[in-house]
């Protein structure tokens, strides 16, 4: 994922990280997005020291970076050499992704403007550096976009809210600038305000895309950001102030066996329901 010095340098500043790690915590950055995570007496732990870029090669428009970075710093600094994570660019903050830490954007997935088009975020991910339960480090995935290099537990990762691992760094692949076109989004309040986000069935969409309290509805992706609790539609995926909500039932049991394996003790308090409660 990264050169071996570079490597040896982030495991050593991870390891110092975990020694003032509680036995029971939440990982947050900035805190923009816990709104979508359930009440929790975790001890929250900020990676925001955790920032920077590690390595980047433009040429293979690849960028290793600390979770602590600001998403928009990162995409300044991108921009310096014509490229970006390929995220929308609106006034809407929650619509781009950002603001927010990188750890943030990858550990919650959220879908963005551009989710249709790009890819979500857990696409970009090429591997992370991780801090574990047990305060061991572990790097997994690879900084080659085409990579053999076993189970992608990076991609797990991405999106498990904060459940299993705190993720200290990241190699993720960038776009060129030109590449990324504007969203087609119908805005009808402030996106910014959403204490909801569903997902629904393309043949739903037009349906429930003019519910009371929408506020964005991305046709591309059938996505749609609420200020109120949404009508349930069959198959919806949704995500709102108390994290989760309601999960398949053939995901649950997956998570309870991936939690055992990864976070044994419960030393890592996400988003996901129940985590909190364990």
């Amino acid at each position: 994922m990264m050169s071996s010095s570079s490597w040896k340098k982030a495991g050593q500043r991870l390891m110092e990280f975990g020694e003032a790690l509680p036995s029971r915590c939440r990982i947050v950055g900035s805190e923009s997005k816990t709104r979508f995570y359930a009440p929790s007496t975790a001890t929250p732990v900020s990676t925001k020291w955790l920032n920077g870029i590690i390595e980047w090669d433009p040429d293979d428009q690849v960028v290793v970076v600390w979770a602590g970075t600001d998403a928009a710093d990162l995409q300044s600094e991108l921009q310096t050499k014509g490229q970006c994570l390929p995220l929308p660019r609106t006034e809407s903050s929650i619509l781009n992704g950002i603001p927010g830490t990188v750890g943030g954007l990858i550990a919650m997935n959220l879908p963005h403007a551009l989710s249709d088009q790009t890819g979500p975020v857990r696409d970009w991910v090429l591997g992370l550096a991780l801090l574990r339960s047990d305060l061991t480090t572990a790097m997994c995935g690879s900084k080659s976009v085409k990579s053999v290099a076993g189970y992608d537990i990076h991609r797990f990762l991405s999106g498990a809210g904060g459940d299993f691992a705190m993720i200290g760094a990241a190699a993720m692949r960038t776009a060129p600038i030109g590449s990324v076109v504007d969203p087609v989004v119908e805005v009808s309040g402030n996106p910014d305000d959403a204490k909801w986000i569903q997902r629904v069935k393309r043949t739903d969409f037009m349906a429930v895309k003019n519910a009371e309290g929408v506020l964005a509805a991305d046709a591309a992706s059938s996505t749609l950001w609420l200020s109120q609790e949404p009508t349930r539609c069959p198959e919806d995926w949704l995500i709102g102030e108390a994290g989760l909500i309601e999960p398949s039932p053939h995901v649950l049991p997956f998570y309870q066996r991936a939690k055992s394996a990864l976070d044994p003790t419960g030393r890592f308090v996400g988003c996901w329901p129940g985590s909190h409660l364990s």
